[in-house]
């Protein structure tokens, strides 16, 4: 139930979007955006290691608005949805339980006692809300028109859709552990690249962007007691109108 909350916020950006493009200090477009992303843990060391990244896939819609007529600044703001994120842990002291998704439904009881040494690749859909400050330079001559940019700070609201888990064991592979996942986290980044005027009203975006969660990706009620962060470098490849 708590993950139909998030189409709700996919309604509010669209009806803003929709009124935004009436104004002339607004632009739009879309981005589809490979990712490299990995998870980290802060538990001590030698109890819990980031074991491998997952190739992740960001695909949505960007609008900025400028703040002056030179369009030099703009808050930036979009909506994207997020495919296959998180990566590999290697969970080498479970504790007496060895009970990594209490809170959820696996296909075998024999996962709900896992070996010390287990190793755990998890593939987690985000819905993600980025909001930043854009700075571009002037325009650049370039057979064309280019600027380059940077987006600092950046702050990205995501809300789970959907979690697997892949565990190193007998029948483990595509588990659902949605209830074992935190369903809100936020993101802090930063990134810039270059845009190129192709058209009077079309732009090519290519950019490199990273981001890291600043909250635990797993919910902390079962033998890992230890906050997971979730990273991601990404290649963002768009198209502004």
């Amino acid at each position: 139930m708590k993950r139909i909350i998030a189409p709700f916020f996919v309604m509010i950006f669209l009806s803003s979007a929709v009124q935004a493009q009436l104004t002339d200090n607004f632009r739009f477009g879309f981005n589809l955006s490979p990712a490299i992303t990995w998870l980290t843990s802060d538990a001590p060391e030698g109890q819990v290691d980031s074991n491998g990244s997952n190739l992740a896939f960001k695909m949505g819609m960007m609008g900025d608005y400028y703040l002056g007529s030179e369009e030099r600044f703009a808050i930036t703001s979009g909506i994207n949805i997020t495919f296959n994120q998180g990566g590999a842990l290697k969970y080498n002291n479970l504790g007496a339980s060895g009970n990594l998704f209490p809170d959820s439904e696996l296909s075998s009881s024999s996962l709900d006692s896992l070996a010390n040494g287990t190793s755990v690749r998890y593939k987690l859909q985000y819905l993600e809300i980025p909001v930043a400050l854009k700075m571009r330079t002037a325009d650049i001559a370039a057979g064309g028109y280019m600027r380059f940019f940077a987006e600092v700070p950046l702050f990205t609201l995501g809300f789970n859709t959907k979690a697997t888990a892949d565990i190193d064991a007998p029948g483990g592979e595509g588990q659902k552990v949605n209830d074992d996942i935190n369903l809100f986290n936020v993101f802090w980044g930063l990134g810039g690249g270059v845009e190129y005027t192709v058209g009077q009203n079309t732009t090519l975006i290519g950019g490199i962007f990273y981001q890291n969660g600043m909250f635990d990706v797993t919910q902390d009620n079962n033998a890992d007691d230890n906050k997971a962060s979730l990273h991601s470098l990404t290649l963002r490849l768009g198209v502004m109108f």
